[in-house]
């Protein structure tokens, strides 16, 4: 993710963690840490029934570091469902 796209990333998770929104970063923090503990943080999780399994590119993560997909699975799955909280 690059320039403009990052820059939008950010803001949009700076939103997000400004937001009321209390559980629902709970239960992303909850799902981050399980990803930590099965050595699966920072692999997309994909879209759909199929993993993506590509590494999330490091400034994904420090944007934002509950991301669980790549910025083109993400895409995909915010033009399905919406975005979550932003």
């Amino acid at each position: 993710m690059e320039g403009e796209d990052s820059d939008q990333y950010t803001e949009n998770c700076q939103q997000a963690f400004n937001h009321d929104s209390m559980p629902v970063r709970l239960a992303d923090a909850k799902e981050a840490i399980a990803r930590v503990e099965n050595s699966a943080l920072g692999i997309c999780i994909g879209y759909g029934p199929k993993s993506c399994g590509v590494k999330i590119p490091e400034d994904r993560l420090l944007a934002c570091p509950t991301a669980k997909r790549c910025a083109g699975c993400q895409q995909k799955h915010e033009k399905k469902f919406g975005r979550k909280y932003y």
